[in-house]
């Protein structure tokens, strides 16, 4: 009588026929208990939580998608299909100036400091980060209040001054910045669950052996999940271990700005006001370290999948209800393990932020606070109406906006070399000047919007500037100085005639078009840079946006009159249609500039 092998097993109960029906098999287990492996695999319960994800085959290929969304970049987690709440509330949703391509300016030669900013596009904070957010007051936004009278006292026109005079007492023009209480960042680790939890998954050893004593290969490929998680579980203990012993982390890295980002469609009457945290804590999964071990997970849970089930039917199907029975203790020990964790991620309770005044604030801060506004404004540059290519010369990095704003002097009117020459209706007066920096409108609304000043939109920015010109020599020493000026993208080219009539001062009979502002152009573009240059004087500087904004250039010298003339025909597709208009974004420009002032103080 033929006996059967001793590697077969004999169960106590009657054992169903699986036949050919691996296919439904496979699809019906690796997605039972799939958000609690989830949840597990991404370290929402410790590194006893990962462990235990693996350990049953039941929701393994769910852990490969998420382990793929928590290894990706934002863009490409929300491309592919691999966002999910669980890892948004893990690891967050961002997108970062260098993933998307377009934050850094494309200069030629990059200062340090340039190097160290690096902004990130948030579309979801993890839990660990929005926590440490919720101490934030909940403040009402409050009715903007004018200023009374910001016009600044222009001094004579050869004189400089090193700094613009203070706003009105009323009116803040410094960010609302605020920094965390000294309370550490991590929440109490609890090695006397975690430990004895990581412990307990080495029962998957014993199911191992069981198996591979009956099945063969069968029991070897079903660890291979559960030992590389075991691994990465029991060097996530060690970390927690050694970060809980060690003095706790009362600065983060993280500053943060949190507010409605300013756009076209802004409404003046009550924004939100604009809060910079500083010293956020860094989310210790979104390390490199996490993100190799997600994306190694990802490459091995598939694979030993494919493998277990191609055993899997190969085996007896005893062997095959072995197997389940194995799974599904280890599918209950994950739950329990997922009910009865203290997560990470609730025990840290909010800390308390308080506001600090820009007076008493560090250098220190205040220098991650300008950082911040850089950062803002290579984003603005990134998304701007007028496209990136229009603003390759202007001044961004900290070190050189420190240079324009507080180590060169501020005049309100460029000095004309004979300011008692009187302008002729019809006589066309052409000065050379120097630009040297060039301060554009992102910039400048970024600064206004960081210190909440009242009343002033993207809208209102948009064509506002600040140039650094060189002054006309006197005596023998040349200087430079900054003034605030009015800027603004013209649909003409610069090479085109003229809708002007030159002989009678009026403009030619043509249609207007006044375009509104933020609407895109994919007509040949003219900056219109201009500059007041005393009462009822303005110099007028015109450049095709592809050449240097920044070198020597040939102004013409107008009046108020000729200004209304050339602006109100409407050939210039701009919104602008009367002198009057350049002086609001003028005076708007004025503003931007005692806001910096106020910041680099």
């Amino acid at each position: 009588m033929a006996q059967e092998p001793p590697s077969k097993a004999h169960l106590p109960f009657p054992i169903p026929n699986f036949g050919n029906a691996f296919v439904e098999l496979s699809a019906l287990t690796t997605f039972i208990g799939s958000s609690v492996a989830e949840s597990l695999i991404l370290g929402n319960e410790g590194g006893a939580g990962v462990a235990w994800a693996a350990m049953s085959a039941f929701g393994l290929m769910d852990i490969v998608k998420t382990c793929v969304g928590a290894a990706s970049p934002g863009w490409l987690r929300t491309v592919i299909g691999a966002r999910s709440e669980n890892t948004d509330v893990a690891v967050g949703l961002e997108v970062s100036s260098s993933q998307r391509g377009r934050g850094a300016l494309k200069r030629g030669k990059l200062t340090d400091l340039e190097h160290k900013i690096r902004w990130e596009e948030i579309y979801a904070f993890d839990k660990l980060t929005s926590r440490g957010l919720a101490g934030l007051p909940d403040d009402k936004p409050q009715n903007p209040v004018a200023p009374d009278k910001t016009t600044l006292r222009d001094s004579q026109a050869h004189t400089a001054r090193r700094n613009i005079e203070k706003p009105s007492e009323h009116i803040d023009m410094t960010p609302d910045v605020y920094s965390y209480s000294v309370n550490p960042f991590y929440p109490p680790h609890d090695p006397w669950f975690q430990i004895p939890i990581l412990l307990l998954s080495l029962a998957k050893v014993g199911e191992g052996l069981v198996l591979w004593r009956l099945g063969g290969t069968i029991g070897i490929i079903t660890l291979i999940p559960w030992a590389y998680f075991f691994l990465v579980a029991c060097i996530i203990e060690a970390r927690e271990v050694i970060v809980a012993r060690g003095p706790p982390v009362l600065d983060g890295e993280i500053d943060i700005i949190v507010g409605q980002f300013p756009n076209m469609t802004q409404i003046a009457e009550s924004p939100p006001r604009t809060r910079v945290i500083i010293g956020a804590p860094r989310n210790p999964r979104k390390t490199i370290w996490w993100k190799a071990a997600w994306a190694l997970g990802a490459l091995i849970c598939p694979l030993v999948t494919g493998f277990t089930y191609l055993s899997l039917a190969q085996q007896t199907n005893e062997i095959v209800m072995l197997w389940l029975m194995f799974q599904a203790l280890w599918l209950v020990g994950r739950m329990l393990v997922h009910h009865y964790a203290e997560s990470p991620r609730e025990a840290m309770a909010p800390r308390l932020l308080y506001k600090r005044s820009w007076e008493t604030l560090p250098g220190i801060f205040r220098n991650r606070v300008v950082n911040l506004l850089v950062a803002v404004s290579r984003y603005m540059i990134s998304v701007h109406p007028r496209r990136e290519n229009a603003y390759r010369d202007n001044v961004s990095s900290a070190l050189e906006l420190r240079k324009v704003i507080v180590e060169t002097p501020t005049i309100l009117n460029y000095p004309l070399s004979h300011p008692n020459d009187l302008l002729q209706p019809y006589h066309k007066l052409q000065v050379d000047i120097e630009i040297h920096a060039v301060i554009g409108d992102p910039t400048l609304v970024s600064a206004v919007w960081l210190a909440n000043v009242p009343g002033l939109t993207f809208e209102d920015m948009y064509d506002t500037c600040i140039l650094c010109l060189k002054l006309p020599p006197s005596g023998t020493t040349c200087r430079y100085a900054t003034i605030p000026s009015v800027r603004f993208f013209s649909g003409v080219s610069v090479s085109e005639p003229s809708a002007f009539d030159e002989e009678t001062n009026q403009p030619l009979d043509t249609t207007p078009q006044f375009l509104p502002k933020g609407q895109l152009r994919d007509t040949p573009s003219t900056w219109w840079c201009l500059i007041p240059a005393g009462e009822r004087r303005w110099l007028i500087v015109k450049h095709a946006v592809e050449s240097p904004v920044l070198g020597k250039h040939s102004a013409e010298l107008v009046s108020d009159d000729r200004v209304t003339a050339i602006l109100s025909r409407g050939h210039l597709l701009v919104s602008i249609a009367h002198v009057n208009d350049l002086k609001f974004a003028l005076g708007n420009s004025r503003k931007a500039r005692e806001t910096l002032t106020e910041i680099f103080s």
